[in-house]
């Protein structure tokens, strides 16, 4: 398929319309809050923003902050979980995100209480519009591979061919997927991935990468 540059993304209603107001102005991260980062010693959400916000050349937002520590809502029942995070969430400097279209990245959803809150939140703090980009896991690894780092150049790609499968084909059946991977060498990793996406139906692969071991731009594979 052919290649362009990343670009943010847009809702299906704005592809319709063919409007332009949908594109974020700032991407922000649900927030963990700072007792399980100490204890974890690392922000999921907030490192998977980053680099979609370095990827789309939008700014990275902290006005969304963690007031209250949760329990894990993975562990509660379904009717628990809009009341577990109900007050966990409060906006640091309103004026800031007042009239902004946010993009707001979660590491996880499960019923999307967690991302009904923190929406609810700026939205009474002013915002214009939430953009939600949740991470799925439509996409599974079903062979164990070697580390890639470790290979020459010329075996990567036969490394990884056959170690991508697609759990449900039809929830991805005509949908513009957002691939995000931790750090990219020569891209065979995320070439195999796409393959296996598009092969499901997939309309689009884009490519977003938080770290890269060496410099291949970001790019999106169409179907064609």
């Amino acid at each position: 398929g052919r290649r362009t540059q990343l670009r943010a993304p847009r809702s299906r209603a704005a592809e319709d319309e063919g409007g332009g107001n949908n594109r974020p102005d700032v991407v922000l991260p649900v927030p963990m809050h700072w007792l399980r980062r100490l204890g974890r010693g690392f922000d999921h959400a907030r490192a998977i923003a980053a680099g979609l916000a370095r990827e789309l050349r939008l700014p990275l937002g902290c006005e969304l902050v963690r007031i209250r520590n949760t329990p894990p809502q993975v562990h509660l029942p379904r009717t628990r979980r809009l009341e577990n995070v109900r007050g966990a969430f409060a906006v640091r400097s309103p004026g800031a995100i007042a009239g902004a279209n946010v993009l707001l990245v979660d590491d996880v959803t499960t019923t999307g209480a967690t991302a009904d809150d923190a929406t609810r939140v700026l939205l009474a703090a002013g915002l214009a519009r939430e953009l939600r980009l949740p991470l799925v896991r439509e996409l599974v690894r079903v062979r164990n591979t070697p580390p890639q780092v470790h290979l020459p150049r010329t075996r990567r790609l036969e490394n990884v061919r056959g170690a991508f499968a697609v759990r449900s084909p039809g929830a991805i059946a005509g949908a513009n997927v957002l691939l995000v991977d931790d750090v990219t060498t020569t891209g065979a990793t995320a070439d195999e991935a796409t393959r296996v996406l598009l092969a499901a139906g997939a309309d689009r692969v884009t490519l977003a990468v938080l770290a890269k071991a060496e410099p291949p731009t970001a790019y999106a594979h169409c179907r064609t």
